[in-house]
């Protein structure tokens, strides 16, 4: 995810691994990108939740992101994050939540992707 200031928290190449016995293996890989929220913002937020959602396009591709509940992340910033992301095992149209956890003093100290059928927890800095 990205935000309005300087880079404060990379997690580089995450993969996540997602399946069922008996199923296709189905994966996420990518990284996330995070910054800092705007200062004005942390003013009057000290801690909040970030969740997004998106869907996979015919090609398996990342459509925009849509803000569910937060309002501190530049939405665009996040779409170029997550185009570069590889989505296997996944059908067209499959949605995933995004939620990220800020505390102040601490940063993201909470970031989970929930795709169909599974749910990767990434540890915040």
């Amino acid at each position: 995810m990205k935000f309005t200031l300087a880079s404060v928290f990379i997690i580089a190449a995450c993969g996540f691994a997602f399946g069922q016995t008996g199923q296709a293996a189905k994966s996420v890989q990518g990284s996330f990108c995070g910054n800092t929220p705007s200062d004005e913002f942390r003013r009057t937020y000290m801690t909040f939740t970030e969740v997004l959602t998106f869907r996979l396009d015919k090609d398996s591709k990342p459509l925009p992101v849509s803000s569910v509940s937060g309002g501190g992340v530049e939405l665009r910033s996040v779409d170029e994050c997550i185009a570069t992301w590889k989505f296997e095992g996944y059908r067209p149209g499959s949605s995933f939540v995004i939620a990220a956890v800020w505390v102040d003093g601490l940063g993201w100290a909470k970031l989970q992707l929930r795709a169909p059928g599974s749910n990767a927890k990434i540890p915040g800095k």
